[in-house]
């Protein structure tokens, strides 16, 4: 295998593994040293790690419907890992992020009865872990991606019909 080919997959593979990491170790941790019962404020008022677990999808929503949120999330992880090879390298760290993430949270499902490990507790705000902030971010940074790809490509068409403009002139 070349350097580059390496590079590549390292570019490709190492934001997903490292979010999976991660949230695997943070997880761990959590479920060593706290009960759901138990509460650990880290900031008063601002940042406390208090254990739940979640049936849902982000932010508890669809609880009720396990079965599915499994087939789907598994099906999308799938289609995800064997597409990422097809896509632009600038898209490597936002689908590294949601795809760690995503790995994270069904390795929960399948290993823990309960559900998924969400333990960071904000005020005002659903119970969440790092996979859930990596699929965030990653999202984000899809969707910022997307758009100055295609604002670029609208430049850049843009600056080609005035060239051709040029041209047809002289």
């Amino acid at each position: 295998m070349t350097e580059d080919r390496l590079l590549h997959y390292a570019h490709l593979y190492f934001p997903l593994l490292l979010i999976f990491t991660i949230d695997r170790l943070t997880k761990s941790i959590v479920l060593a040293y706290l009960n759901t019962s138990e509460s650990l404020t880290i900031i008063r008022g601002l940042l406390s790690f208090h254990l739940v677990f979640n049936r849902g999808i982000a932010f508890g929503v669809f609880a009720s419907h396990g079965n599915i949120i499994v087939l789907f999330v598994s099906l999308v992880l799938l289609i995800g890992l064997f597409s990422i090879h097809t896509i632009p390298r600038r898209y490597y760290l936002p689908f590294g992020l949601v795809l760690g993430g995503a790995f994270g949270n069904m390795f929960d499902r399948f290993v823990y009865q309960q559900g998924v490990v969400d333990f960071i507790s904000v005020p005002f705000f659903s119970v969440f872990n790092v996979a859930d902030i990596a699929i965030t971010f990653g999202i984000i940074a899809l969707i910022i991606s997307l758009f100055f790809a295609e604002t670029h490509a609208i430049v850049r068409h843009k600056n080609k019909n005035e060239r051709k403009k040029l041209r047809a002139k002289n």
